[in-house]
């Protein structure tokens, strides 16, 4: 009879035991969850405000480009009639520039003159390392083979 006392109060003992080990990793992990759930509200609300913020900055920049865009072209522009105007009059006659402005570029067209085709390669070189020029053609005509017509584009950003 002692002996079963003996055994049922030390069964008693390790079933409490095990409870209280139980509700004791159940209160770790209770608290350890109510950490995460914290950090993922922080985390989503931390995302709601990067969202925010990128169409905030997007907006800005769509702003800051269309007014800008102008300018830029403006600027290219002035770039490009600075260098022709630069260029030597005895070796190269200009009797035509055309110059069409399109969306963050222009297009150009000159047409003249030249003494010797060596004159008209260093032309395109300045103008293609000067202000960014990208030729299309060029085209060398005449009955003494000396007009040319120059055909590119420019981009303004």
């Amino acid at each position: 009879m002692k002996a079963r006392v003996i055994s049922l109060v030390l069964l008693a003992l390790f079933f409490s035991a095990g409870v209280v080990f139980y509700e004791n990793s159940k209160g770790k992990y209770n608290k350890e969850l109510h950490e995460l759930r914290s950090e993922l509200n922080t985390i989503k609300s931390d995302q709601v405000r990067i969202l925010e913020l990128k169409k905030t900055r997007a907006d800005y920049f769509r702003k800051v480009f269309i007014i800008n865009r102008p300018g830029a072209i403006n600027s290219s522009i002035s770039d490009f009639i600075n260098v022709l105007v630069r260029i030597d009059n005895r070796k190269l006659r200009f009797t035509g520039v055309n110059i069409n402005s399109r969306t963050g570029a222009f297009d150009f067209e000159i047409t003249g003159f030249f003494n010797r085709v060596r004159n008209l390669e260093d032309m395109t070189d300045i103008l293609e390392s000067s202000t960014g020029a990208f030729i299309l053609s060029k085209l060398i005509t005449g009955k003494n083979k000396n007009t040319f017509v120059l055909k590119g584009e420019v981009s303004a950003e």
